[in-house]
């Protein structure tokens, strides 16, 4: 089995970003406006609430924002599953369980579903997005253990921290998170996903299956997690 064959999609989000109050909330907040993107992609859930933390935490604005749950899309004769899609006040997330080349196309119907409503302003209610930021998932089977990002020095330390807890058939199993901070301010804490490698919920940690959580579309994500698993497949199984 090749290393493709070992890597699945879990999901890819994308955000498309606005200057502040570069979105017409008042606009999408309407009845007529939500309905039409219930309606048009087939969310089991809607409603008017606090999208979740993804590329940030929402910027704060009387308007909640908008969530979208579970829908479905039709892009070039194929049925795309719609995670979710949010909408905030500077930004549009929406997320599938499919490549990240089906984002945009969705987005596109997105916009078309909202300027068929005849709203009585002088602006479009979508406009073009200044940016866009990736987001995407993985599972992977590697090569090697996820311990292995750590020099064989350090494993057994870490081992010695669990003291009497680690008996024998019990292993340490790695959870790598890793947020991108200012270096010259002071850190606030974790507001946003970060970069994520660990066991597979559900897994055994033996069968060495992980998940991959990157700001990469699905196909540069692929590569990196390829990469990832040669640098654990070389990196020293224990000290010398």
């Amino acid at each position: 089995m090749t290393m493709s064959e070992e890597i699945r999609l879990f999901s890819a989000r994308r955000s498309y970003e606005y200057a502040v109050d570069g979105l017409r909330m008042s606009a999408l907040s309407t009845p007529h406006a939500m309905h039409a993107i219930q309606a048009f992609f087939n969310f089991q859930q809607f409603g008017a609430q606090i999208p979740p933390a993804t590329f940030g935490a929402p910027l704060p604005t009387t308007t909640s924002g908008l969530v979208f749950q579970n829908g479905t899309a039709l892009v070039d004769d194929q049925v795309v599953p719609i995670r979710a899609l949010y909408v905030e006040i500077a930004r549009i997330v929406i997320e599938i369980s499919s490549g990240s080349g089906m984002l945009d196309p969705i987005f596109s119907m997105l916009r078309a579903v909202v300027e068929n409503i005849p709203f009585a302003i002088d602006s479009p209610v979508i406009p073009e997005p200044i940016g866009v930021r990736d987001w995407s998932a993985m599972l992977a089977k590697f090569p090697a253990p996820l311990d292995r990002v750590f020099i064989p020095e350090i494993r057994e330390l870490l081992k010695d921290g669990f003291g009497s807890d680690l008996e024998p058939g019990v292993i340490a199993a790695p959870l790598i998170l890793v947020h991108s901070v200012p270096s010259d301010e002071g850190y606030v804490g974790a507001v946003s996903p970060g970069l994520e490698l660990a066991v597979r919920a559900g897994s055994n940690p033996s069968d060495m299956i992980y998940v991959s959580a990157a700001f990469l579309d699905s196909s540069a994500h692929e590569q990196y997690v390829k990469r990832l698993a040669a640098a654990l497949a070389a990196s020293p199984a224990s000290a010398d």
